[in-house]
């Protein structure tokens, strides 16, 4: 076993929620306290790049120290606190986090969040002057839309969209056939990608998608590199440790923390293009290596 020495930790500190969608990837359970968190974080501070991530982080009062120390400028969330209770806003501006991303799932009807409420947590987000970004679930439903999309986000004075294509893990394993692009339907959104993003100038609207759409081989531009397990690992609440928080399942451990560190016993044999996430849960042909490699 070496201890990881690659650039950021994501530590998903929760697996509770008060959301119920159909397309959740969270495969695992349990949740960290906050004076655990904290620990990790002055463990982790001068090392790496640090991530408080989870299903809703804001539903714990005691991970703002953490989110304090961590620097992280951004926390994810699906709205529902900052629509019922404002005055938590001021509580984030305090731990120096300045954007907050939302789903926002235009088109398709996968969240138990309605986009009316999402609209209404954007209004109070500016009134405190952060900075809302938006997030976007891509499925058959709405995959030939993104011009759509985009032209909604820009009404609603965003001007960040990030774009999430469904995988087979979590809740949506039940439902994959019904949500998840073909490989066809995922070419044609790179199609749209290409042409919106043309359109709608940066200073506009920034417009970014994650890794689990894998590479666009048909656009010599694309540069997306998957760097799971090499240059970014996550920590679940009982400290199994994976590439990717699209991963987080049993079986797909590629080590554990203790007593501060990160202790790796599998990496992933990584090409720089592919993404693992995909490959995998699309059952393709990929493994993970017992080699380990000190950098």
């Amino acid at each position: 076993m070496i201890e990881y020495t690659g650039k950021q930790v994501t530590i998903m500190a929760c697996s509770n929620c008060n959301a119920n969608c159909e397309h959740c990837y969270i495969s695992y359970t349990g949740n960290m306290t906050g004076e655990h968190l904290l620990q990790m974080c002055k463990f982790f501070k001068n090392k790496y790049k640090i991530i408080i991530n989870g299903t809703e982080p804001l539903l714990h009062d005691d991970y703002f120290e953490g989110f304090k120390l961590s620097d992280q400028n951004r926390i994810l969330t699906n709205g529902l606190i900052i629509y019922n209770d404002e005055a938590i806003l001021e509580k984030i501006k305090e731990t120096g986090i300045k954007n907050i991303a939302m789903s926002y799932h235009f088109g398709t009807e996968i969240s138990t969040v309605s986009q009316d409420v999402v609209e209404k947590a954007i209004i109070k987000i500016k009134k405190h002057n952060l900075n809302p970004e938006l997030m976007c679930t891509i499925t058959v439903e709405n995959y030939d839309k993104l011009d759509d999309i985009c032209k909604k986000v820009i009404t609603l004075g965003v001007n960040t969209i990030r774009f999430f294509n469904c995988i087979n893990t979590g809740k949506c394993e039940s439902n994959y056939s019904t949500f998840c692009l073909n490989d066809k339907q995922i070419n044609h959104f790179f199609d749209q990608l290409i042409e919106v993003r043309k359109k709608y100038c940066q200073d506009i609207l920034k417009i970014k998608r994650n890794g689990l759409f894998g590479k666009d081989n048909n656009n010599a531009n694309c540069n997306f590199k998957c760097v799971a397990s090499i240059d970014e690992v996550v920590i679940t609440p009982n400290g199994n440790v994976y590439p990717c928080i699209f991963m987080t399942k049993p079986g797909f451990e590629i080590g554990h923390y203790e007593n501060g560190k990160i202790l790796l016993y599998y990496q992933l044999d990584n090409d720089g293009n592919r993404c693992i996430a995909q490959d995998i849960f699309n059952k393709k042909e990929y493994s993970f290596s017992r080699k380990l490699v000190k950098r």
